[in-house]
């Protein structure tokens, strides 16, 4: 079986090179629709988040591992920053695959409680996904 490193380190080299080719693949579609000035900003602010991300990559912060389902924590780049994620991993043909994705919650900035109370974003979570009414 793979190791659940292996795989999340897999995972982040493919949805880069996937972000990488899908943006290059929109380049018709934003200069059809986009002035050259606002193309130049967004290209700017694209160029900006890719050296960030090769600065700061994504890194496994902990691992908790089940027999049915495992859980990992990182801390991935997002623009100019490092946001920490939550992956849900389950086993399938002798490696893992994604169940479910979170991301700390930005109000609350994953503790749960805001103004001493639960934080009504994510339910007293700390953590949102999509799809998620209740946390």
């Amino acid at each position: 079986m793979q190791s659940i490193i292996q795989f999340m380190q897999g995972y982040f080299e493919d949805r880069t090179a996937a972000n990488n080719t899908s943006c290059q693949s929109s380049d018709p579609f934003r200069k059809k629709y986009y002035t050259s000035e606002y193309l130049d900003d967004y290209r700017k602010s694209y160029d900006n988040a890719l050296a960030f991300e090769l600065k700061e990559p994504a890194k496994v912060l902990s691992v908790t591992e089940a027999a049915q389902a495992s859980v990992v924590t990182t801390l991935e780049p997002m623009l100019d920053r490092q946001v920490p994620f939550r992956y849900h991993l389950v086993p399938c043909d002798g490696t893992w695959r994604i169940s479910r994705r979170e991301w700390q919650c930005f109000l609350c900035k994953g503790t749960g409680k805001r103004r001493k109370m639960t934080c009504d974003r994510c339910g007293g979570t700390g953590w949102r996904h999509y799809g998620s009414s209740d946390a």
